[in-house]
């Protein structure tokens, strides 16, 4: 059992270490909408979608992702709301009506700290992305203050970013835009290092273990794999189910 024990802690020691990230639509064009509408974030279930092309993603295909962040150009003074943060993967490469995309997982939740810049999501569940177009979303659940905030971003040919918002009047307008707002994903790889040095090695057995260190039956969640071969030695690694 220390044996074991040890094992998973150098697992989860080398997916710490292991930690990339990658930036993508570094721009200096602004945009009020994405990944949040500032002006309206004192309105509950105002959302906020994008969509980023797969072929800016390709460093990121088979990983991990445990946190993303957006970048305003000027402090934060919103108050005291929150957001809920959505990811899922899909086909399109922008809004091809003027609808919000249905599918999103909630993964997250982070809010616009007044003073700062950065707008930051720390995911409770961290996002499995095998490639294909990814699509962002945000929605606000405790409305903040009224007032515009602006985000760094790149101007797009499609129409990558949607958004809607309620008015006082109980109308929901609805837009598509031309923009991606500027963003870093912190992303592991599950695939390491010791896997591929052992792979024409034969397996003996594999257990499955949480980031509490107690054996399952089967992969759930974030889950560390042991696994033993038949000259004795053992390797782990981290993987998302």
């Amino acid at each position: 059992m220390k044996k074991i024990f040890t094992l998973l802690a150098v697992a989860l020691m080398a997916t710490a270490a292991n930690a990339e990230t990658l930036t993508a639509c570094d721009g200096t064009a602004t945009s009020a909408y994405v990944p949040m509408y500032g002006l309206y974030y004192d309105t509950q279930g105002t959302i906020s979608q994008m969509i980023y092309p797969a072929d800016m993603l390709t460093d990121m295909q088979g990983s991990t992702i445990s946190k993303v962040t957006f970048y305003a150009n000027s402090a934060f003074a919103l108050g005291e709301g929150s957001l809920n943060f959505g990811m899922t993967t899909v086909d399109q490469n922008e809004f091809e009506q003027t609808a919000p995309i249905e599918g999103a997982t909630v993964v997250g939740t982070g809010a616009p700290v007044d003073g700062e810049t950065e707008l930051t999501f720390d995911l409770d569940e961290p996002f499995e992305y095998n490639g294909g177009n990814l699509l962002l979303e945000t929605t606000v659940t405790t409305p903040g203050t009224w007032k515009t905030t602006y985000f760094y971003g790149t101007e797009m040919g499609t129409f990558s970013g949607y958004y809607q918002y309620t008015t006082v009047s109980g109308n929901t307008p609805q837009y598509r835009i031309q923009f991606l707002p500027k963003v870093t994903f912190e992303y592991t790889n599950d695939v390491t290092a010791i896997e591929s040095v052992n792979a024409n090695k034969a397996v003996a057995g594999v257990r499955y273990y949480n980031l509490a260190g107690q054996q399952m039956r089967e992969p759930n969640g974030a889950t560390i794999v042991v696994t033993t071969y038949t000259d004795g030695t053992s390797s782990t690694s981290k993987v998302i189910k």
